[in-house]
């Protein structure tokens, strides 16, 4: 199956630069043939002053609207140009990704938070995260989407299979998820770019409820242009023109200060909405299929029309940009304060549904990367939801982010039979990679994504995992107390109800061996009054004596290393029992340690 993906973005990848060569050679044709009607242009207007002649003056009228023809095809081509770069790169990013190299992808360590219930022990943010190997958002905000619902499982069976439903159809529209992708790469976006803009909305008008201002932006201008009019017929009225010029410039000047910042704050996020506005047409150009893509592109639709508007008044807003055109046009018909004017016009009529716009947008966008790794998991199986008995039962299961050669597969099945899994085994033998593959595939199973397993079946619970706990100087909390902590959070949440999947790797590192049994013992205890089920990855072999004490509610399992012809290997593949072999002395002998 990976050679099929590998072949589908090879011919991709090929397919783009053939287009993009293709069209770069137009755009040179066009740039050729500009410079030709330019020099036309100039030897008739030569001729024309030359001779009088008219045919001269008819040949430039052609010329000129032969130019402004090919300056709207260049632009076009241009534009073509520009996506199918993107498109080139995206592929080949993909081909990178099938080899495991997920450098091109942004990895979300902003989103890192060691208070999480999950997210820091299972790798969900940061190098070689389950965000870098599923992110392939082109908005800063679908890019905080995707986080956050990567943070937040869902607990609905109906939920859960409807999403699955929803990504196996995003999964089949290849065209649709990487011209999205394209057109979003375009446009860079600074932090908080979109906050700063949606704040804006939120702002009061400092215009629009403006009595005088209302009134003399029309008036003035009449005023004026009547006595430019006047001073064709009579002397006298230059005057009163120039009065009148003096008069608007000192009310443009009043206000300048606030025109000038309104300009800065939304002049700058034109391009972005640009973006967001050129993403929300493709979206709805989309055919869907599920009902959720179809009501977001429902809401999307009376959008469109309201953004375009928005977009040419800022773009009559930019004519400022040229001095000698604001000069003109503030003098005359004090430009800018209409454009404000239909800025705070369009704000009120439409600041309620902005965000909106902008949210659904970025929920489509984590919506195509999800779809994408669909896609490109073809191996692995969409789990079923029971959400009947507490259980996990998985066949084949790997971790996720880990290369299919070179993960070993491990099955299991806890829940009916017992409800705590004491995990034991030398140091290396993977104790804490199966409990990331068990942590990840239940998450990825209660995102409504595919896991990596043969089959897998679970039902819905809260992910607590307690495996990186750290010290925190600036909260003066030592590692023992930081544990405590942890393994606290964990007992409220279950006494408050809550049904829960907890992986703990070596509890209670932080005291004395003997303090550290009977601590884990009655943490067993204790886990086993409540709705849970739980694998304690240890080295303390005497944890596994409980399955002798509770046959039917804790069971034993265990990675054993392997020592041949002094040298030590591992199989990483679980077993029964409790783990026998030992590697720490011989490891220290070897190195000459001891």
């Amino acid at each position: 199956m990976n050679n099929n993906l590998q072949t589908t973005f090879k011919d991709r990848e090929k397919k783009f630069s053939s287009e993009l060569k293709e069209t770069k050679s137009v755009i040179n044709k066009l740039v050729w043939i500009r410079t030709i009607v330019g020099l036309l242009f100039l030897v008739c207007l030569a001729l024309l002053v030359k001779t009088s002649s008219s045919i001269y003056g008819i040949a430039l009228l052609v010329l000129i609207v032969i130019f402004i023809i090919l300056v709207n095809y260049h632009q076009n081509f241009f534009d073509k140009k520009v996506i199918l770069e993107q498109l080139k790169i995206i592929n080949a990013q993909e081909l990178q990704a099938l080899a495991f190299d997920f450098s091109s992808f942004q990895n979300g360590t902003a989103f890192i938070n060691s208070a999480h219930s999950f997210t820091s022990d299972l790798d969900i943010f940061g190098e070689n995260s389950l965000y870098q190997h599923i992110n392939r958002c082109c908005t800063l905000s679908g890019k905080k989407k995707l986080a956050q619902l990567l943070a937040n499982s869902l607990n609905d069976k109906n939920e859960i299979e409807s999403q699955q439903k929803l990504y196996t159809e995003l999964s089949k529209k290849l065209d649709f998820r990487q011209n999205f992708q394209a057109n979003g790469n375009t446009i860079s976006e600074n932090e908080n770019e979109i906050d700063n803009l949606i704040a804006w909305f939120n702002d009061d008008s400092k215009f629009l409820n403006n009595t005088f201002l209302n009134i003399i932006r029309f008036l003035l201008p009449a005023l004026i242009i009547g006595a430019m009019i006047g001073s064709y017929f009579s002397s006298k009225f230059m005057g009163i023109t120039l009065i009148l010029f003096f008069v608007s410039w000192g009310i443009y000047t009043l206000f300048s200060v606030k025109i000038n910042d309104i300009h800065s704050k939304i002049g700058s996020k034109h391009s972005v909405l640009n973006k967001y506005l050129k993403l929300i047409k493709i979206i709805n150009q989309e055919q869907f299929q599920h009902p959720k893509l179809q009501n977001l592109k429902q809401k999307l639709q009376s959008s469109e029309v309201s953004l375009n508007q928005f977009s040419k008044i800022i773009s009559d807003f930019d004519n400022r940009l040229n001095v000698l055109v604001s000069i003109v046009l503030n003098t005359v018909f004090l430009y800018d304060f209409h454009c404000v004017f239909k800025l705070e016009k369009w704000k009120e009529n439409n600041k309620k549904h902005i965000e909106e716009w902008l949210n659904l947008v970025a929920l489509q966008d984590a919506y195509n990367s999800f779809g994408n790794y669909v896609f490109t998991k073809p191996s692995f199986c969409f789990p079923v939801i029971d959400n009947n008995k507490l259980e996990i039962k998985g066949s084949e299961i790997g971790h996720p982010l880990m290369k299919q050669t070179e993960c070993i597969a491990n099955s299991i099945s806890f829940g009916i039979n017992e409800k705590s899994i004491i995990l034991t085994g030398a140091n290396m033998s993977g104790k804490s990679t199966f409990l990331r593959s068990l942590g990840l595939n239940t998450l990825l199973a209660l995102l409504g994504l595919p896991v990596y397993a043969k089959s897998f079946k679970t039902s819905i619970f809260n992910i607590h995992t307690s495996m990186r706990v750290t010290d925190s100087l600036n909260e003066r909390a030592s590692y023992f107390y930081a544990e405590l902590s942890r393994l606290q959070e964990i007992v409220q949440k279950l006494e408050q109800g809550n049904k829960m999947l907890i992986l703990l790797d070596e509890v209670l590192k932080g005291t004395n061996s003997d303090d550290k049994l009977s601590g884990s013992i009655e943490l067993v205890k204790k886990f086993l009054q409540y709705e849970c089920l739980h694998v304690i990855a240890t080295h303390d072999l005497k944890l596994g004596e409980l399955e002798n004490k509770m046959p039917k509610k804790i069971s034993n399992y265990c990675f054993e290393s392997i020592i041949q012809e002094n040298e030590l290997y591992f199989d990483y593949k679980l077993g029964n029992g409790i783990a026998k072999n030992k590697n720490a002395s011989f490891l220290m002998k070897k190195m000459k340690i001891i």
